[in-house]
C-alpha cells in the first residue's frame, strides 16, 4: 500500500512537470512575434550563397586581404567539392572536383595572392586531396 501511494505520488509530479514545462514553452513561444525576431537578429545580415541542392555540409570559410569571404563546401547532393567567393557585390560558386565522392570536410585558406587552396577527403579513392586555383601568365582563371 504503501509502494503505492510512492507510485502514484511520483506518477503525479511527473505529470505536474510535464504540463507545466509545456505551458511555459506555450508562453515564452506565443511571445515571440516578429518583432522580436528582428530586435534579436538586428546585428546579423544573412545571405543565402547557394540553394542548388543539398549544399553547405561542412562549410570552412577564409577571408581575403580585401576582406571578401571564400567558402569551400560539401555538395552532398551530388558528392561533390564546391567553392564559394564573394567578388564585385555578387556570390559566385564553381565546382572544384566532381570525380567520385569527394569534398567532405574541406579546409580552405587565402593566400597573399587571393589565390583560395583546398584540401578535402576523396571517399572513392580514401584519399586526401588539394585544390587551387590555375595561375596563367601572372592571371588567375577564375
Amino acid at each position: 500500500m504503501k509502494l503505492e501511494k510512492i507510485i502514484v505520488t511520483g506518477i503525479l509530479v511527473i505529470l505536474i512537470i510535464i504540463i507545466f514545462s509545456g505551458c511555459i514553452n506555450a508562453d515564452i513561444d506565443n511571445s515571440l512575434n516578429d518583432d522580436a525576431y528582428l530586435y534579436f537578429n538586428k546585428n546579423w545580415e544573412t545571405i543565402t550563397v547557394d540553394e542548388s541542392g543539398w549544399v553547405g555540409i561542412d562549410p570552412m570559410i577564409a577571408v581575403d586581404s580585401d576582406n571578401n569571404p571564400h567558402i569551400a563546401y560539401y555538395d552532398q547532393g551530388n558528392r561533390d567539392l564546391k567553392y564559394a567567393y564573394f567578388s564585385d557585390g555578387s556570390w559566385n560558386t564553381e565546382i572544384v572536383d566532381s570525380q567520385g565522392d569527394v569534398g567532405e570536410e574541406p579546409g580552405i585558406d587565402i593566400d597573399s595572392n587571393g589565390i583560395p587552396h583546398i584540401s578535402y577527403q576523396d571517399h572513392t579513392n580514401s584519399a586526401l586531396r588539394y585544390a587551387t586555383k590555375k595561375i596563367m601568365d601572372g592571371l588567375l582563371i577564375q
